[in-house]
């Protein structure tokens, strides 16, 4: 499988031993076996050094290792792994929530704490179904919300990942405005073309919109950075038409881009 890359015997025997104990499903982008890492590089299993472009798969927005992280980390596994905070209360994860409101408008004064992006919007796909009492959701094209089936009903980036899945949950989708990719070429006719089609889709569903689920700037998509004026018009037909607006910053959130949230 990776006979174009210059392995070690030692990457190759755990490569080995990995497509045999590991599912398949699970993707890897490049056949490095992780040693360790600092700050933005990280080593081999033969201690040969790379700069990481990745971040650790967009994470390590501090960089890796980072002693505050790290000696908050050994400080806790002091006290204990695992608190069963869905059964008991903790002061931590309140403290937690309460220093990130600091960087949110005060309407956001409450959070779901969850572990991983996929079910995080899993989770407001559930809210957005229980509040509004209504069965569609909008998504668009290229889009990348997950693969629990949830969040892969919305997702659209790559027909493997959808394929020998459905039926999915009730989702339509709606083109993206990217203009670099729009036939005009042209920012303006690019956003009302995309806002009409997105508002022809909420109302072919007639007053059954929950919600509209959108990543202010596109990840796995393209990395496509829309105009203001699509995500202002997105809102406005998520008022037009009573539907809520799950804003999904995944990749985009927590400073990646020079601000908390896009």
């Amino acid at each position: 499988m990776y006979n174009n890359f210059n392995l070690s015997k030692k990457s190759f025997e755990i490569l080995k031993r990995d497509s045999i104990s590991l599912s398949r499903s699970m993707t890897r982008e490049y056949p490095l076996v992780y040693k360790k890492a600092k700050g933005a590089y990280i080593w081999d299993i033969d201690n040969k050094k790379y700069l990481d472009f990745c971040a650790g798969v967009a994470v390590m927005n501090i960089g890796h290792t980072n002693k505050e992280v790290v000696k908050s980390i050994k400080k806790q596994l002091d006290y204990g792994l695992h608190c069963a905070f869905p059964d008991f209360y903790a002061e931590l994860p309140v403290k937690y929530v309460e220093t990130v409101k600091a960087f949110l408008p005060k309407k956001f004064n409450q959070a779901f704490l969850s572990n991983s992006g996929t079910e995080t919007i899993e989770t407001a796909y559930k809210m957005a179904r229980w509040h509004t009492n209504k069965k569609w959701v909008i998504a668009f094209d290229h889009c990348f919300h997950g693969r629990t089936m949830g969040s892969l009903s919305m997702t659209n980036s790559k027909p493997v990942q959808r394929e020998r899945f459905g039926p999915f949950l009730p989702v339509k989708h709606a083109p993206y405005a990217y203009v670099y990719r729009h036939p005009s070429n042209d920012e303006k006719e690019c956003v009302n073309d995309c806002l009409s089609k997105l508002e022809q889709k909420a109302r072919s569903v007639k007053n059954n919109l929950a919600a509209v689920f959108i990543e202010p700037i596109q990840g796995e998509g393209g990395y496509i950075v829309p105009p203001k004026d699509f995500i202002k018009g997105v809102r406005e037909i998520c008022n037009k038409y009573n539907a809520l607006m799950c804003d999904d910053e995944v990749q985009s959130g927590c400073f990646r881009t020079g601000k908390f949230f896009v």
